[in-house]
């Protein structure tokens, strides 16, 4: 009796193509068969493959659309298309084919990832974080999710917490080349930052009396010199709305996850002590990006006081 589960003769030959990497020959024999049965979702799913891989992404996109009206109910193909449409840098429509993956796959780890990278692209970091921080919860070993994430982070200027984010990338794969030089672009970064910070950055030379802050003379600032300055005090503070928010965040996902594991092993006694002193140290190494945290948003406080207080200064006028 014939098995009702093999392929054709010729979709079996194209998936021995397909599996000698010999992918253009593969699609043609796939395209041959769809001429004659174009609601064959098999085949439809062998020329998505194979055109993605020969990098003919229009006909893998047109394959999966296809395949995603054959078989509405499977999100796997959803999630497959957003892939596609973000490699062709169609990140608007990446993102709704996306979103509707998510809603359809709750669990899959793919489909975050690939929502995070739309977001990504279109600018929308914050969303874009929420993603991948949701692809690593559901695939804890996702490297590629981590270094993304540091990315996002690298965007923002924010080199400690891309950073953390790069270590966890390397620490699931070693050898990762992306993490690698990411990590050691945002450690060259942070060090930079932290040799050229100044707390007063806004802060003019008062023997020149020069720059739009404060006007020559003590007079009151005209228009413009107001435009410029609301200008720089959204500016400081967006920047002090991203450091608290990271802040926020750095309590939530690892300092406060490390000191309850090491209350947890202290309580529960480990003998030898071996594992007391492995958690102490990850505690200790958390604090201090805690430190390093809690001073880039001191030194964002300090510099809206002294723009506030360079502000009051500009509004006095003198006689004379």
């Amino acid at each position: 009796m014939a098995d009702p589960d093999a392929l054709p003769d010729n979709l079996a030959e194209a998936r021995q193509l397909y599996r000698a990497r010999k992918f253009d020959e593969a699609a043609a024999i796939y395209r041959s068969h769809l001429a004659e049965a174009p609601g064959d979702a098999v085949a439809w799913e062998g020329l998505a493959s194979s055109a993605f891989l020969s990098g003919d992404l229009e006909t893998a996109r047109e394959a999966f659309e296809k395949l995603v009206s054959l078989r509405p109910l499977d999100g796997k193909y959803l999630i497959n298309l957003g892939a596609v449409l973000n490699r062709q840098e169609r990140h608007a429509e990446a993102l709704e084919i996306l979103k509707k993956a998510v809603q359809r796959e709750k669990r899959s780890a793919d489909a975050y990832y690939n929502l995070g990278y739309a977001h990504r692209k279109l600018g929308q970091a914050t969303l874009a974080i929420t993603a991948y921080r949701e692809a690593v919860r559901l695939d804890p070993k996702m490297e590629a999710a981590y270094q993304n994430m540091g990315n996002v982070y690298a965007d923002q200027g924010n080199h400690t917490l891309a950073i953390m984010n790069y270590k966890k990338a390397l620490d699931i794969n070693p050898r990762f080349e992306k993490a690698l030089r990411g990590l050691q672009q945002s450690e060259a970064a942070l060090a930079e930052q932290r040799e050229t910070a100044n707390p007063f950055g806004r802060l003019v030379n008062t023997e020149s009396q020069s720059g739009p802050a404060i006007a020559a003379h003590g007079q009151t600032m005209n228009e413009q010199e107001r435009a410029e300055d609301r200008q720089q005090l959204r500016q400081i503070a967006d920047k002090l709305e991203y450091q608290t928010r990271d802040c926020v965040e750095f309590l939530k996902t690892v300092l406060e996850p490390q000191l309850m594991s090491l209350q947890r092993i202290v309580a529960e006694d480990v003998k030898g002590g071996g594992s007391i002193v492995k958690s102490a140290g990850e505690f200790m190494e958390a604090a201090e990006k805690w430190a390093a945290l809690r001073k880039q948003l001191r030194r964002g406080c300090l510099e809206l006081r002294a723009h506030e207080e360079l502000v009051a200064m500009s509004s006095i006028k003198i006689d004379g």
